[in-house]
């Protein structure tokens, strides 16, 4: 199951590690272009939202529980109330988190995948069961993000990758 969309979530990551690889930790601290969070905002969030994909597959989550809050949705660098973890912290618990995720979308079974999804963000919308969740976190989602890191790097004067 998923067979596909893990195929994406792995060349997504490898994506990131190649946008990040080039940026330091006080680059990724500081909002770029009027963006109100930091590169590295945008980096916690994606490894919360690995938590939430395995949450949703009935796996434990692998971010420290503060990360929660901190990066939550409505979170800023002033209201985060923690101290931006360092890029490599960052990207090792992205990677944790999505290698995880890869192992038990194997076992999903059709059944827990059918299940409505219970979310009110996604009332109205075509993602209607915790499948399509995990399905969104895995490719859109990520993807989003990692376009917004992207613009990002070239704003702050990084070269094109491709």
């Amino acid at each position: 199951m998923f067979t596909q969309e893990t195929t994406l979530f792995r060349f997504m990551f490898g994506y990131l590690q190649r946008l990040m690889a080039d940026l330091d930790d006080r680059e990724l601290a500081t909002p770029v272009a009027g963006a109100v969070n930091p590169p590295a905002y945008v980096l916690g969030h994606l490894a919360i939202s690995n938590d939430f994909t395995l949450q949703l597959l009935g796996q434990p989550t692998v971010c420290p529980a503060a990360w929660h809050e901190a990066f939550g949705p409505g979170k800023t660098p002033s209201t985060m109330g923690i101290e931006l973890p360092t890029k490599q912290v960052l990207l090792d618990t992205i990677q944790l988190g999505q290698e995880q995720i890869c192992e038990a979308v194997k076992t999903a079974t059709a059944e827990a995948m059918a299940k409505p999804q219970t979310f009110s963000f996604f009332a109205g919308t075509p993602i209607k069961t915790v499948g399509d969740c995990v399905a969104l976190l895995m490719t859109t989602h990520f993807s989003t993000h990692i376009g917004q890191l992207s613009l990002m790097r070239r704003l702050l004067g990084r070269p094109p990758l491709f």
